[in-house]
């Protein structure tokens, strides 16, 4: 079993790195907090890949570990409560790979998607200190995201090695094909095992129902528009797989999105409120937005549109090139940065995941390079009134 040692970052700034004696630092819960996860392993190295909210008030963290059985990254739970203290951990032994995200079974039951080791298909399994076997997906290899819709089912979308072709798979069987036209399983296989450049994969659905997703379509990286049969309606072109989305996310008004984009250079865009047409053909260097300088080249970005404050807003949260996590909040509506905040100092802070705390605050994954060689998972907890200073413009 591995043992976790918990470094706690104390700062009022949530930005200083020091190892302390965790019986006297208890925080009382509401209050904001800073975790990194140190296993004391020199061979496996960490990524942050999601994160959820626990009925007992505490979180669940999915990452991604080094394993010796199989070429991709094994997948890994940690269980924390709510003030950050390890509760349990599970790390695969065998049979599951490359973990995608959290899921809910509809009944606020936390599930999690990942890919079986052997037969590259997906599989959703329960959570718990031991996860069990729900569903698998067996015509469906190398699944590279997913999302629940609306009317219930599942979508993936995965890449057809034979037919060189993206697939949007449904969990009720039925499916469709996007021809890339040219072998990319090289690129596949270096974004699953993480050899490689990480390309931006989502599947997602608009209020009114309009499937989208970014994936390689006609030799490209390409956020493609879906109708109600599945057959592609519009498209917004990458260049190649050079440039293209980053995140995107729907907004309440007809064919609003909150989107963050990277060009050839590298360099990252966000655009909190933008018109797509999702029955024309357009690229996405069209889709201007803000230039956001201090990212690290390609970075990857998620978004979360919720509320606070009694605002619509809109979070980015990445990772900037000096090593820090960097988190953005925008007016959903207006467009209007309305504040910004960073994490991390000393060592390389690396972006994972967010979700909102039942306090009315956020909890931040990520991973951090100690002493600049080993990767752990960290974790950052911004309470109410950290959000509140957020959002004043």
């Amino acid at each position: 079993m591995i043992r976790i040692k918990l470094w706690l970052l104390l700062c009022a700034g949530l930005c200083g790195l020091t190892a302390c004696d965790i019986q006297d630092n208890r925080i009382e819960p509401g209050e904001r907090f800073s975790r990194i996860y140190d296993t004391g392993e020199y061979e496996r190295a960490y990524y942050a890949v999601d994160v959820a909210p626990t009925a007992d008030s505490g979180f669940i963290v999915l990452g991604a570990a080094e394993v010796d059985f199989s070429d991709f990254y094994g997948l890994y739970l940690l269980k924390i409560d709510k003030e950050g203290f390890p509760e349990w951990q599970y790390l695969a032994s065998s049979d599951y790979v490359h973990p995608l995200g959290f899921l809910s079974d509809g009944a606020n039951n936390l599930q999690v998607v990942c890919m079986d080791a052997t037969g590259l298909y997906p599989l959703v399994l329960t959570v718990a200190p031991e996860p069990a076997l729900v569903a698998a997906y067996p015509s469906v290899e190398y699944p590279l995201a997913f999302s629940r819709l609306n009317d219930g089912r599942l979508a993936f979308l995965a890449y057809d090695r034979v037919g060189r072709n993206s697939v949007v798979a449904f969990s009720d069987d039925t499916r469709q094909t996007f021809p890339i036209y040219e072998d990319v399983e090289a690129l596949i296989f270096q974004h699953i095992s993480r050899r490689g450049q990480q390309f931006p994969f989502f599947i997602g659905q608009t209020p009114s129902g309009q499937i989208f997703f970014n994936g390689f379509n006609n030799y490209t990286l390409a956020l493609t528009f879906l109708d109600a049969g599945s057959s592609q309606t519009g498209v917004v072109n990458g260049t190649r797989y050079e440039a293209g989305m980053s995140a995107c996310v729907a907004l309440p008004q007809s064919n609003r999105f909150s989107i963050a984009r990277f060009s050839e250079d590298g360099r990252t865009y966000f655009a909190p409120s933008v018109s797509i047409d999702p029955n024309g053909v357009s690229s996405s260097s069209n889709l201007k937005g803000y230039l956001i300088q201090e990212l690290s080249p390609k970075a990857g970005v998620r978004l979360l549109h919720t509320e606070a404050g009694g605002l619509a807003v809109i979070l980015y949260l990445s990772s900037t090139q000096n090593g820090q996590i960097a988190l953005y909040a925008y007016d959903a509506e207006g467009g209007q940065l309305l504040g910004t905040r960073y994490f991390g100092h000393g060592n390389r802070f690396e972006a994972g995941a967010m979700c909102r705390t039942p306090d009315g605050g956020l909890l931040i994954t990520g991973r951090v390079w100690m002493a600049g060689r080993f990767a752990r998972l960290c974790v950052f907890k911004l309470n109410e009134e950290d959000i509140r200073q957020l959002l004043q413009p």
